[in-house]
């Protein structure tokens, strides 16, 4: 066996190992009806140094249609610089809210997409 014919033979077996894990992805995926809704609920309290990069991983697979799901921040006491970024992260992305502790009765009851406000 010469080094070309394994080099093929390894990038053969990584083609067919993210093939089956892309299928994987999309058989896992919730079959939602319309009136179903998925929220991914994440609170965010002080310095939430990792807020940005959770919420680019969610809306990466939100992109890629893994994922079907709004977002919702509960501010249990961010400071103001988590408070920009969450701000900005709410332009980027339309299904992006941000609420209270005492809203999300309010959103939970109304739906996120049914004009909840957040």
């Amino acid at each position: 066996m010469t080094v070309i014919d394994m080099i093929a033979a390894f990038a053969l077996s990584l083609t067919f190992l993210l093939l089956t894990w892309t299928i994987k992805g999309y058989l896992l995926r919730p079959n939602l009806s319309k009136s179903s809704k998925v929220t991914i609920v994440l609170t965010a309290d002080g310095d939430t140094k990792n807020l940005e990069s959770e919420i680019a991983g969610l809306c990466w697979l939100k992109d890629d249609r893994r994922l079907i799901a709004d977002i919702l921040i509960v501010d249990m006491g961010m400071n103001a610089e988590t408070v920009k970024i969450a701000n900005c992260l709410l332009q980027k992305n339309s299904s992006l809210r941000i609420c209270t502790p005492e809203e999300i009765a309010n959103i939970v009851t109304r739906g996120m997409g049914n004009g909840a406000k957040g």
